[in-house]
């Protein structure tokens, strides 16, 4: 039997953001650099293995996948190292987000991935906002997402903020023995 996850396209208009929320004490924005691309891949394995993305998403059940995936990303002619980001707590990187251009007038997240045990910080709301900001200041006009429905602290945190339904899909759940 065959089962679906709810995936929803949800834009923001950049004219009015909220301002970048201030990071918790001792935490640090880690701009983009193609020399720490493991550190990228290494967060965004920690923060989706076990997730009900990586239902849909195997690739995010290990690490070499989560690697293949930033590696994708970093080699789009559309994409946006100025929005891409990590955070770095004192205990080390724990939040990133990576970001493409498609048109001259939108930007989109590809990812926003924040480590459990960091979870509940506004560290998933200051990323988002932050690459907002950044795809205002690159003249878009537009952000875009898209976002899995049962994700339910996610799907809400992106409603808070403006964001709004565009679309809907649904992604079929894979099950693990199709890989045999």
């Amino acid at each position: 039997m065959q089962a679906y996850l709810t995936r929803h396209q949800m834009a923001i208009d950049l004219r009015r953001l909220p301002s970048v929320p201030t990071l918790p004490e001792g935490y640090v924005w880690v701009p983009w650099d193609t020399r720490l691309i493991d550190l990228f891949a290494e967060v965004h394995f920690l923060s989706f293995r076990n997730s009900i993305d990586s239902q849909i998403f195997k690739s995010f059940n290990n690490r070499a996948g989560c690697w293949h995936i930033i590696n994708e990303i970093r080699h789009r002619g559309d994409f946006a190292p100025q929005a891409t980001w990590l955070i770095a707590s004192p205990g080390g990187c724990c939040a990133t987000i990576q970001c493409v251009h498609p048109s001259g007038t939108e930007g989109c997240v590809q990812n926003v991935a924040v480590v459990p045990s960091f979870r509940r910080l506004g560290l998933g709301k200051a990323l988002i906002i932050q690459a907002l900001h950044c795809f205002k200041q690159m003249g878009l006009t537009t952000g875009c997402l898209e976002v899995t429905e049962e994700n339910r602290p996610a799907y809400q945190l992106y409603q808070r903020l403006g964001f709004r339904k565009m679309s809907t899909s649904y992604k079929e759940i894979i099950q693990d023995d199709c890989f045999l």
